[in-house]
């Protein structure tokens, strides 16, 4: 079977797209350092680059607008530069993609479920040191007379 990742993945690719779009382009205007960025996100960035590219292009072609994703690509440009000059010589391609999506999906579900753990609220029944006994019967109907 077939996947098309530009089609299958088109509402979580939008977000991040947007959101690495949003970032090149504090890069690109020299609001933030590319250097802290590619300390931050470097390989990343160039990952999702390739992961996200087909669906980059369909949104370019749909809104007719060649624009669309640019400060994204270009990020994913300059952190390439960076890393040659890093002497880090990993091929960001489709070939690579397929090798580490399993273990990047793991990871993924990983930090999930820690963070869902790392929320959840421990109930456990007061100890009955808390809870005074009624006093008697008797007394309660004297009180109230």
């Amino acid at each position: 079977m077939h996947y098309d990742r530009a089609v299958s993945t088109r509402p979580a690719a939008t977000f991040l797209i947007n959101f690495l779009e949003n970032v090149a382009a504090l890069v690109r205007a020299g609001h933030v350092d590319r250097r802290l960025v590619y300390e931050n996100f470097g390989s990343r960035c160039r990952w999702w680059w390739v992961a996200l590219a087909p669906n980059t292009r369909r949104a370019r072609m749909e809104a007719k607008d060649p624009t669309v994703g640019e400060h994204f690509e270009w990020l994913a440009g300059v952190m390439a530069e960076l890393d040659r000059k890093a002497g880090v010589g990993v091929p960001y391609d489709d070939a690579h993609l397929a090798s580490t999506l399993d273990r990047r999906i793991q990871n993924a579900q990983d930090q999930m479920r820690v963070a869902e753990e790392l929320r959840a609220v421990i109930v456990r029944p007061m100890s009955p040191a808390a809870f005074p006994a009624p006093p008697p019967a008797t007394q309660r109907t004297r009180r109230s007379a």
